[in-house]
């Protein structure tokens, strides 16, 4: 968590240093507008991205464990909408993905004597996961090129167990929920080029299916990207995107341990905006 906090506020300092340097070039306000200084844009994306995930193990004499698993890679799909209004802004995404397949795992059914070759009840586990994530922002710019926003963060993540034949054995779901601030803006490079970028960060409390105590995790988006605007109402983009959601485990099995949630990966995308 602390490696993220600090990549954070690194990327957010250049962040701020080039959008101030660059504000007054940013190519914001040179499009087609529904009327004085009011702006509506709609986009669309494609994440194609890689998701580490935590896993609990329950070793009989080494007590609760958390363990990752690094998924294939995927095909998100992001929706965005977002309307300014002078130098105010309000914006939301909605993302959906395909399910994730993760290597195959094994654990033991239950607690008891250290297995041995002849009577180890270990079980070959098979699973694929899905994720949805919305946002909700409201922000100001402070400079053309350069909005601070604040909002919420929905992300609910549906785990499947599998069976061999990789139909459904069973599912169970993931929850966060919680406030995050961020920054967003670009600036003009020349020839209908420019950069973009956002970071956000945020405190959002975890809830798992079928266990009432929720827990503490931090929140962390970086997304940096170059877009292309042929005409004025319309830009193509391809950025990276990386996402992490550390979670804090109370349960006192688990001996506070972080349970790292990484997902990141190229982006393509495009913007209309009218």
């Amino acid at each position: 968590m602390r490696k993220a906090f600090s990549t954070i506020c690194i990327l957010l300092t250049l962040l701020v240093t080039v959008f101030t340097a660059t504000a007054f070039a940013a190519d914001t306000e040179e499009t087609t507008t529904l009327g004085k200084d009011i702006y509506f844009t709609l986009g669309y994306k494609t994440w194609f991205n890689t998701w580490q995930t935590p896993f609990n193990t329950y070793p009989p004499e080494g007590g609760a464990n958390i363990m990752t698993l690094t998924s294939g890679s995927v095909a998100a799909s992001i929706f965005s909408a977002s309307l300014k209004v002078s130098d105010f802004l309000i914006a939301g995404s909605f993302m959906t993905t395909p399910d994730y397949t993760f290597p195959d795992t094994e654990d033991v059914l239950v607690a008891g004597p250290t297995p041995t070759t002849t009577t180890a009840p270990f079980y070959q586990f098979k699973t694929s996961a899905s994720r949805k994530e919305s946002d909700i922002n409201v922000g100001y710019y402070i400079t053309p090129g350069m909005a601070v926003t604040i909002g919420m963060k929905n992300v609910k993540q549906t785990y499947n167990d599998l069976n061999a034949d990789g139909s459904i054995f069973s599912s169970s779901w993931t929850k966060y929920t919680g406030p995050i601030v961020g920054i967003t803006g670009g600036g003009a490079l020349g020839a209908g080029f420019a950069f973009y970028g956002n970071l956000s960060y945020g405190f959002l409390k975890g809830e798992f299916e079928g266990d009432a105590q929720k827990f503490n995790a931090t929140y962390s988006s970086t997304e940096l990207g170059i877009a292309y605007r042929p005409v004025s109402f319309l830009s193509f983009l391809v950025g990276y995107k990386y996402q992490t959601i550390d979670t804090k485990i109370t349960d006192p099995a688990f001996n506070n341990q972080i349970a790292l949630d990484v997902t990141k990966g190229f982006l393509l995308g495009v913007n209309l905006t009218f």
